[in-house]
């Protein structure tokens, strides 16, 4: 599916063998969006990269809204403390103009704990504000919570939840 966004890790076909190191030997380091132990942004739901910038990089997090770094992963702004939501299942950046960013709200893993969403939010100002689509709900409506969308590659106003 090449040149189709979506908010869910992209899956690749990977040919299976046994790797020549352990995770232990794996040389790790946290980029954030957590700065400290007071600061953090929750479980980690979606990444998304912005397609005309690859500095810039969009994360989701089940209770801590979303998150943007336009240096790589360096340093992180949390883009969303307004929301009524923030839950942030899934991310998609419009491909032929990065400040039209779209997150899907609410966690739908199912488990006791699940953060509730209220549908689909939009950005024309690169995350600086946010504005309901007209997919919303309120957070006890279990349908208002969206875990993935894809935009299709040729018509950005065409986006599937």
């Amino acid at each position: 599916m090449t040149g189709v966004q979506t908010c869910a890790l992209p899956i690749y076909n990977i040919k299976y063998e046994k790797l020549s190191y352990t995770a232990s030997e794996a040389n790790w380091s946290s980029l954030g969006p957590a700065q400290n132990s007071k600061n953090s942004a929750g479980r980690m739901l979606d990444i998304a990269f912005d397609p005309n910038n690859e500095n810039i990089i969009w994360v989701g997090s089940a209770s801590g809204g979303v998150w943007k770094s336009i240096d790589d992963g360096n340093s992180w702004e949390p883009m969303s403390d307004n929301l009524p939501s923030l839950a942030v299942s899934c991310i998609v950046v419009d491909q032929s103009n990065s400040n039209i960013v779209y997150i899907g709200t609410g966690e739908t893993a199912g488990n006791s704990d699940a953060v509730g969403g209220e549908g689909i939010f939009k950005s024309t100002d690169g995350g600086h504000s946010w504005f309901k689509t007209g997919f919303s709900s309120s957070q006890d409506d279990w349908y208002g919570r969206v875990s993935e969308m894809v935009m299709d590659p040729t018509n950005s106003n065409i986006l599937l939840a």
